[in-house]
């Protein structure tokens, strides 16, 4: 299947996630040969970002503007996620504390502007929203923010509706979530805040960590591959692109709906990294 066109119509927010990264190497952070899929944000709602208007310059003269230009702001870029459910555990991880339930019993405690403000972890923000193309076949419009910092806000209390709120502050990153570095010849940039990506079928992100010498790297049972033939899959070995095709070295693979499987065992410690289709059976929110 070729990728969609160009022109698409997306709405809504369909779903969200979020992915710890190393602090030393920015990849997600998988910790053994188990697919780290990161972790959905239940309910979005809605999800806005704000790049800063560019400074506008007049040279003026004889009453009047005689020419104009424009600058790069200066000015930092920002984002609000909003959704219905409130998360503990999301929360705790986004701002460094944790969620105390030994207190009391059955309860779950967590605190709201704490001495741990400042120490927030850099994860990576994906958001997905469904789209049409002209001919009206579904695809989809993913942002990934491959660096950022996100700061939970606590909701009101009323008779309505009261929404969580995240504050997103987007970083530049050199390189896609997958580790593969932007360039100029590809991309046309070396670094962005966020990536746009268009697909036929929502796209996910998966890394692995080589505990011993393991040629199968399986997806999780939930998240399966559209096992496309090699379409709509990139595949990475230490930030590396790895070649699609069965040759018996550790720089080939092949993929099916249930994993990637490497042609020579990998060395122990190497990350793998996937962003790939995901199959219409998946399942990717909770």
């Amino acid at each position: 299947m070729a990728a969609p066109t160009k022109k698409i119509f997306a709405v809504g927010l369909n779903a969200a996630r979020i992915y710890k990264l190393d602090q030393d190497t920015g990849w997600m952070d998988a910790s053994n040969a188990t697919a780290y899929d990161g972790f959905s944000v239940g309910g979005p709602v809605t999800f806005t970002y704000e790049p800063p208007d560019p400074e506008v310059i007049s040279h003026p003269g004889n009453n009047q503007v005689l020419q104009q230009d424009s600058l790069p702001s200066l000015e930092a870029s920002s984002g609000t996620l909003e959704v219905s459910r409130t998360d503990v555990d999301t929360i705790a991880h986004l701002t460094n504390i944790k969620v105390n339930t030994t207190l009391l019993t059955n309860i779950n405690s967590i605190g709201w502007r704490t001495n741990q403000q400042g120490t927030e972890p850099t994860v990576a923000f994906v958001t997905y929203a469904q789209a049409k193309t002209p001919a009206g076949v579904r695809c989809w419009s993913t942002y990934c923010f491959a660096k950022s910092v996100i700061t939970p806000k606590p909701k009101g209390q009323s008779r309505e509706q009261q929404n969580q709120s995240y504050f997103v502050l987007p970083q530049f990153a050199t390189s896609h979530l997958v580790g593969v570095a932007y360039s100029s010849a590809d991309d046309g940039f070396t670094s962005t805040e966020v990536n746009e990506y268009q697909s036929n079928y929502r796209l996910h992100l998966a890394a692995w960590k080589t505990t011993s010498t393991e040629t199968l790297y399986p997806f999780n049972a939930l998240l399966k591959y559209t096992d496309n033939a090699g379409g709509g899959i990139v595949v990475t070995k230490n930030g590396v692109k790895m070649t699609y095709g069965a040759t018996a070295d550790a720089v080939h693979y092949v993929a099916d709906a249930d994993g990637i499987t490497f042609g020579a065992a990998l060395t122990n410690g190497d990350i793998v990294m996937a962003m790939y289709e995901l199959a219409d059976s998946a399942i990717d929110v909770d």
